[in-house]
Parts: structure tokens; C-alpha cells; sequence
């Protein structure tokens, strides 16, 4: 039987994962006119995902476009 976590060592494990991400995320902005804005918006919420996802999809695209290994991740997604 495997034994629960107490809530300390879980806060402890979160903690010590967000530090991580932390340290191997970066941002990034972008500015777009609104009707573009407004476009992605509803593209995202047709397909039941985020900006942030379309946004990594299409960096990757672009990477395997121009020859390039495709490496961006979506740091907001969790870890299973």
C-alpha cells in the first residue's frame, strides 16, 4: 500500500519543482494587433487548449521550418 505524502514533504516537493522550472523557463513577449489577438483567442478556444500551447506549437513549427530540432516546451503543462 503506498503511504500519502504528508502535506509538508508535498509542499516541499512542490516547492523544490517550481524552483526548477524556475530556473530553466524564460519569457518571452510578443505584441500582436488585436484582431490577431482575438483570432488566437478563439482558436485556442476551439480547440480546447491555451495561447500558451498554440504558442509552443508554433515555435516548434517554425524550428522545423528552418531545419532546426524542435525544443520549446510548455513549461505551464504538468508533469504526470
Amino acid at each position: 500500500m503506498a503511504r500519502k505524502r504528508s502535506s509538508a514533504a508535498s509542499a516541499r516537493v512542490t516547492k523544490a519543482r517550481q524552483a526548477r522550472v524556475d530556473r530553466e523557463v524564460r519569457g518571452l513577449l510578443i505584441r500582436v494587433n488585436a484582431d490577431g489577438l482575438r483570432a488566437l483567442r478563439q482558436l485556442a478556444l476551439d480547440q480546447d487548449t491555451t495561447l500558451q500551447s498554440l504558442a509552443v506549437e508554433a515555435l516548434n513549427d517554425l524550428l522545423k521550418k528552418r531545419g532546426a530540432k524542435p525544443v520549446v516546451a510548455n513549461p505551464l503543462r504538468q508533469a504526470d
